[in-house]
């Protein structure tokens, strides 16, 4: 405004001396009018332009359905698919997110992209080795808040209950007091079929033996119970070895598609969200309903809450927990960190060792150092940051103290939890990955957390 006065002030005083009366006046009807309003209609018209032509076309946050076909290198279709996602949240093939922004419904686009754009890269992390043969100890003892945990009912002696980990119900010889006492053997030698063969049970007074038998052969591809694709990639005595990546995976790849349908994203208001506030555990089944409510994200710290406490863990752990003075506390990280490690360099003998390894190569410290496992095929240290020493040291001590209290699934389970703490964001967005579509969760909502506390 101070601009203008001074603009305005130089024009009258010119005008003072050169023009009559009837010059003057003019001047003042012409700087009475709001000039900015005179020059508007363009500019409005401009944005309602803009406004119309972004509702036809993809934007981050828009929910799009894409009809395609990849072909490898050689030009083969490999496969015909249509596929709904959310737009930014890095759900689908990274080449046709990227390449979809800005198109319009009906549109078609064919894009060559790298591996790392289309079915990702050979990861050796999905490569994995299942045991053909296994032995455990007959008898287990598990704390009985474990039990009462996994098991609505009982617990009764004499009576067979299914256990999680073990693919058969297990009895119950004597309940003691805080512990319970199992018989891990089944009613009877049995074969339990399975995706790539079946496994024969046996047992003795002493133990329970699984060894697994299978007719597959090298290169047979096959789907798991839980509905993953796999290839097998070799056969031994000890092991059965599975590529879980995609066939495509470290390839380029042609993605020929079309924008079939484009939702734009939607803005609800949710006149009783104040109900939320009181929610203290959301299920899964449960967010994939209510998160619909939530688009605007008015409350995004809900449904961020209500995931952080079904995937990170709270409390103090069960058996090990008070014996080491350790908790699921994020503000004590360094603290249990610290506690934990002392027991990675515990010697074990060759049958704990071999548990050791096998617990081991099942999981690993990947959101610090990309290790893909805790532990190399001969024991040694694959990662060297704080936190893999704390799993590490936890496996051991497990194994140690409480090898007849907890399976090496529950070992793994355990080991599991404490990695979550560490790293909660990457963590609920892998859950979330595996447990919702697509277009259901706003990644975006989790900015907020940490992606690692404790450690390095």
């Amino acid at each position: 405004m101070l601009g203008k006065n001074r603009k305005y002030k130089k024009i009258r005083s010119v005008t003072m001396n050169k023009l009559n009366f009837m010059g003057w006046m003019f001047i003042l009807i012409v700087m009475s009018i709001n000039i900015p309003e005179v020059f508007s209609a363009p500019q409005t018209l401009k944005d309602a332009e803009n406004k119309e032509f972004k509702q036809t076309v993809v934007e981050e946050g828009d929910s799009v359905t894409v009809q395609y076909s990849s072909k490898d290198p050689s030009g083969e279709v490999f496969e015909s698919e249509s596929i709904r996602f959310r737009v930014g949240m890095g759900t689908a093939y990274r080449g046709i997110e990227k390449a979809v922004l800005g198109m319009k419904k009906g549109e078609t686009k064919t894009i060559e992209v790298s591996a790392s754009d289309g079915y990702g890269e050979t990861d050796a992390g999905k490569i994995v080795k299942i045991p053909r043969y296994r032995r455990m100890p007959r008898q287990k003892r598990i704390a009985l808040k474990t039990f009462k945990r996994r098991v609505k009912e009982g617990p009764i002696e004499g009576k067979r209950y299914a256990l999680r980990g073990i693919p058969w119900p297990v009895k119950i010889l004597k309940v003691e007091e805080g512990k319970i006492l199992l018989d891990l053997a089944p009613e009877k030698e049995s074969r339990i079929p399975g995706t790539i063969g079946y496994t024969l049970v046996t047992y003795d007074e002493k133990s329970v033996t699984t060894t697994l038998v299978t007719e597959a052969r090298v290169g047979e591809k096959l789907t798991t119970n839980d509905g993953q694709n796999a290839t097998v990639v070799a056969i031994d005595n000890k092991n059965i070895t599975l590529d879980f990546n995609h066939p495509l995976a470290g390839r380029r790849v042609t993605f020929d598609f079309t924008l079939a349908e484009l939702t734009k994203r939607a803005t609800v208001t949710i006149p009783d969200l104040q109900k939320w506030e009181t929610i203290d555990r959301l299920s899964f089944a449960e967010l994939r309903v209510k998160y619909r409510e939530l688009l605007t994200f008015a409350k995004p710290y809900i449904v961020r809450e209500g995931i952080k406490k079904l995937v990170v863990p709270a409390g103090v752990p069960d058996i090990y927990g008070q014996e080491l003075g350790i908790e699921f506390s994020p503000e004590k990280a360094d603290k249990m960190i610290a506690i934990l490690r002392q027991f990675e360099d515990k010697k074990l003998d060759k049958v704990q060792l071999e548990a050791y390894i096998r617990i081991g190569e099942r999981t690993a410290c990947e959101y610090c150092c990309q290790a893909k496992t805790l532990v190399r095929k001969d024991g040694e240290r694959a990662c060297g940051c704080a936190h893999s020493y704390a799993m590490r040291g936890l496996a051991k001590y497990l194994i140690l103290k409480h090898y007849d209290k907890y399976s090496e699934d529950e070992i793994l389970e355990e080991i599991n939890r404490w990695k979550a703490l560490f790293f909660p964001k990457q963590s609920i967005q892998k859950v979330i990955a595996t447990s919702m579509r697509s277009d259901e969760f706003d990644l975006s909502i989790l900015q907020e957390m940490p992606n690692m506390v404790g450690g390095c």
